[in-house]
Protein backbone atom coordinates (compact mmCIF):
# COMPACT_ATOMS: atom_id res chain seq x y z
CA UNK A 1 0.00 0.00 0.00
CA UNK A 2 1.45 3.10 -0.72
CA UNK A 3 0.53 4.42 2.76
CA UNK A 4 2.80 1.87 4.22
CA UNK A 5 5.46 3.22 2.11
CA UNK A 6 4.96 6.65 2.78
CA UNK A 7 5.38 4.98 6.55
CA UNK A 8 8.22 3.57 5.67
CA UNK A 9 10.03 6.80 3.84
CA UNK A 10 8.98 9.12 7.04
CA UNK A 11 10.70 6.80 9.35
CA UNK A 12 14.07 6.63 7.15
CA UNK A 13 13.84 10.69 7.38
CA UNK A 14 13.74 10.38 10.88
CA UNK A 15 16.77 8.41 11.03
CA UNK A 16 18.55 10.50 8.63
CA UNK A 17 17.57 13.72 10.34
CA UNK A 18 20.06 12.34 13.74
CA UNK A 19 22.98 12.21 11.50
CA UNK A 20 22.64 15.92 9.55
CA UNK A 21 24.94 14.76 6.67
CA UNK A 22 23.75 14.48 2.88
CA UNK A 23 21.07 11.40 3.39
CA UNK A 24 18.84 13.77 5.10
CA UNK A 25 18.10 15.74 1.70
CA UNK A 26 17.47 12.31 -0.06
CA UNK A 27 14.90 11.04 2.26
CA UNK A 28 13.04 14.67 2.69
CA UNK A 29 12.83 14.48 -1.56
CA UNK A 30 11.68 10.76 -1.76
CA UNK A 31 9.02 12.08 1.38
CA UNK A 32 7.64 14.96 -0.72
CA UNK A 33 7.92 13.25 -3.73
CA UNK A 34 5.15 10.52 -2.68
CA UNK A 35 3.24 13.29 -0.20
CA UNK A 36 2.66 15.61 -3.36
CA UNK A 37 2.13 13.01 -5.80
CA UNK A 38 -1.22 11.71 -4.06
CA UNK A 39 -4.93 13.58 -3.64
CA UNK A 40 -6.37 13.05 -0.26
CA UNK A 41 -10.30 12.75 0.82
CA UNK A 42 -11.36 13.74 4.36
CA UNK A 43 -15.26 14.16 5.19
CA UNK A 44 -16.03 14.93 1.57
CA UNK A 45 -13.30 17.38 1.52
CA UNK A 46 -10.79 15.95 -1.83
CA UNK A 47 -7.59 18.22 -1.96
CA UNK A 48 -3.69 17.86 -3.34
CA UNK A 49 -0.50 18.94 -1.11
CA UNK A 50 1.56 21.33 -2.76
CA UNK A 51 3.81 22.49 -0.17
CA UNK A 52 5.13 20.91 3.01
CA UNK A 53 8.08 21.82 5.45
CA UNK A 54 10.22 19.60 7.77
CA UNK A 55 11.87 20.36 10.56
CA UNK A 56 13.05 18.73 13.91
CA UNK A 57 14.66 18.79 16.99
CA UNK A 58 17.66 16.49 16.56
CA UNK A 59 19.04 19.07 14.05
CA UNK A 60 18.80 22.50 16.42
CA UNK A 61 16.27 24.22 14.32
CA UNK A 62 14.04 25.49 17.37
CA UNK A 63 11.50 23.66 16.84
CA UNK A 64 9.35 22.89 20.14
CA UNK A 65 8.05 19.60 19.60
CA UNK A 66 4.61 18.47 21.78
CA UNK A 67 4.62 14.30 22.23
CA UNK A 68 2.42 14.09 19.41
CA UNK A 69 5.42 15.17 17.56
CA UNK A 70 8.00 12.20 19.34
CA UNK A 71 5.24 9.66 17.21
CA UNK A 72 5.02 8.96 13.68
CA UNK A 73 2.80 9.24 11.15
CA UNK A 74 -0.03 11.09 13.26
CA UNK A 75 -1.94 14.66 12.18
CA UNK A 76 -1.17 16.92 14.95
CA UNK A 77 -3.63 19.90 15.02
CA UNK A 78 -1.50 23.17 15.92
CA UNK A 79 -3.17 25.02 18.95
CA UNK A 80 -3.13 28.21 20.88
CA UNK A 81 -0.66 28.34 23.59
CA UNK A 82 -2.81 30.16 25.91
CA UNK A 83 -5.73 27.76 25.31
CA UNK A 84 -5.61 23.57 24.94
CA UNK A 85 -9.23 23.33 24.56
CA UNK A 86 -10.77 23.26 21.12
CA UNK A 87 -13.95 25.71 21.79
CA UNK A 88 -13.19 28.88 20.74
CA UNK A 89 -9.34 28.59 19.93
CA UNK A 90 -7.40 29.48 17.11
CA UNK A 91 -5.84 26.78 14.75
CA UNK A 92 -2.73 27.34 12.95
CA UNK A 93 -2.61 24.12 10.73
CA UNK A 94 -2.25 20.55 10.55
CA UNK A 95 1.29 18.15 10.77
CA UNK A 96 1.88 15.11 9.80
CA UNK A 97 3.96 13.83 12.50
CA UNK A 98 7.85 12.21 12.38
CA UNK A 99 9.06 11.61 15.52
CA UNK A 100 10.56 9.38 17.65
CA UNK A 101 11.48 8.67 21.67
CA UNK A 102 14.71 10.82 20.23
CA UNK A 103 13.55 13.28 18.03
CA UNK A 104 10.30 15.60 17.69
CA UNK A 105 9.68 15.52 13.82
CA UNK A 106 7.14 17.31 11.80
CA UNK A 107 6.30 17.84 8.00
CA UNK A 108 3.90 21.19 8.29
CA UNK A 109 1.29 21.43 5.14
CA UNK A 110 2.07 24.82 3.66
CA UNK A 111 -0.17 24.50 0.70
CA UNK A 112 -2.87 22.41 -0.90
CA UNK A 113 -5.27 23.12 -3.50
CA UNK A 114 -8.78 22.37 -3.32
CA UNK A 115 -11.54 22.46 -6.02
CA UNK A 116 -8.87 23.76 -8.52
CA UNK A 117 -8.04 26.69 -5.82
CA UNK A 118 -4.08 27.42 -4.59
CA UNK A 119 -4.49 27.97 -0.75
CA UNK A 120 -0.99 29.02 0.62
CA UNK A 121 -0.58 28.99 4.67
CA UNK A 122 -0.86 26.42 7.19
CA UNK A 123 -3.71 27.77 9.28
CA UNK A 124 -5.73 28.45 5.70
CA UNK A 125 -4.82 25.05 4.43
CA UNK A 126 -6.52 23.43 7.43
CA UNK A 127 -9.26 25.67 7.00
CA UNK A 128 -9.81 24.36 3.53
CA UNK A 129 -9.47 20.93 4.71
CA UNK A 130 -12.22 21.23 7.09
CA UNK A 131 -14.29 23.03 4.18
CA UNK A 132 -14.66 26.61 6.18
CA UNK A 133 -15.02 29.34 3.82
CA UNK A 134 -15.03 32.13 6.43
CA UNK A 135 -11.92 33.71 7.74
CA UNK A 136 -11.38 34.47 11.60
CA UNK A 137 -14.85 32.22 12.04
CA UNK A 138 -15.60 30.80 15.66
CA UNK A 139 -15.02 26.85 16.22
CA UNK A 140 -18.42 25.89 16.55
CA UNK A 141 -19.18 22.57 18.84
CA UNK A 142 -19.27 20.30 15.56
CA UNK A 143 -16.38 21.49 14.03
CA UNK A 144 -14.39 21.21 17.78
CA UNK A 145 -16.03 17.55 17.36
CA UNK A 146 -13.95 17.22 13.80
CA UNK A 147 -10.62 18.38 15.26
CA UNK A 148 -10.62 16.72 18.01
CA UNK A 149 -11.36 13.24 15.55
CA UNK A 150 -8.61 14.35 13.96
CA UNK A 151 -5.88 15.06 15.98
CA UNK A 152 -3.23 12.90 16.99
CA UNK A 153 -5.12 9.89 14.58
CA UNK A 154 -3.04 8.34 12.13
CA UNK A 155 -3.08 10.25 9.14
CA UNK A 156 -3.17 7.70 6.70
CA UNK A 157 -6.74 6.16 8.35
CA UNK A 158 -8.09 9.61 7.61
CA UNK A 159 -7.19 10.22 4.91
CA UNK A 160 -8.08 8.42 1.88
CA UNK A 161 -5.08 8.35 -0.94
CA UNK A 162 -5.39 8.75 -4.41
CA UNK A 163 -2.18 8.53 -6.56
CA UNK A 164 -2.33 11.20 -9.37
CA UNK A 165 -2.12 10.08 -12.75
CA UNK A 166 -0.24 13.16 -14.10
CA UNK A 167 3.75 13.68 -12.27
CA UNK A 168 3.99 17.13 -10.51
CA UNK A 169 7.37 18.78 -10.90
CA UNK A 170 8.26 18.80 -7.30
CA UNK A 171 11.41 21.48 -6.12
CA UNK A 172 12.69 20.93 -3.23
CA UNK A 173 15.03 23.01 -0.95
CA UNK A 174 15.72 24.87 2.29
CA UNK A 175 13.88 27.87 3.70
CA UNK A 176 15.37 31.06 3.65
CA UNK A 177 16.26 32.04 7.57
CA UNK A 178 13.74 34.72 8.74
CA UNK A 179 14.80 36.83 11.96
CA UNK A 180 11.92 35.25 14.48
CA UNK A 181 13.09 31.77 12.94
CA UNK A 182 16.18 29.89 14.72
CA UNK A 183 15.61 27.95 11.56
CA UNK A 184 17.91 28.48 8.92
CA UNK A 185 20.13 25.26 7.06
CA UNK A 186 17.99 22.66 8.03
CA UNK A 187 14.42 23.39 7.73
CA UNK A 188 13.90 21.79 4.12
CA UNK A 189 10.74 23.00 2.20
CA UNK A 190 9.12 20.86 -1.01
CA UNK A 191 7.17 22.89 -3.22
CA UNK A 192 4.99 21.97 -6.65
CA UNK A 193 5.94 24.17 -9.44
CA UNK A 194 2.44 25.47 -9.65
CA UNK A 195 2.60 26.72 -6.32
CA UNK A 196 5.15 29.63 -6.94
CA UNK A 197 5.29 31.43 -3.84
CA UNK A 198 7.14 28.75 -1.76
CA UNK A 199 9.63 28.48 -4.78
CA UNK A 200 10.16 32.17 -3.42
CA UNK A 201 11.34 31.20 0.22
CA UNK A 202 13.54 28.30 -0.46
CA UNK A 203 17.55 28.36 -1.08
CA UNK A 204 18.95 25.27 -2.76
CA UNK A 205 16.64 24.60 -4.83
CA UNK A 206 17.28 21.10 -6.64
Amino acid sequence: MNSEKILTLLKKLEEASRTKGAKLQECFNSVAKELLSHSYSFDGVTFTISEIEFGCSSLGDGIKGVDAQCRMGLVYVHKTLKNEKYPGIKFLGMDITCGSTKNFGSILVRGVTVRGDQIKGPSECLRAILDQKEEGFEITKELSEKLKSMDEKPFFDLFQMTKIAIPREIKTGKRKSIKEHIATEFHLRATCLSHPDGIKEMIGIS
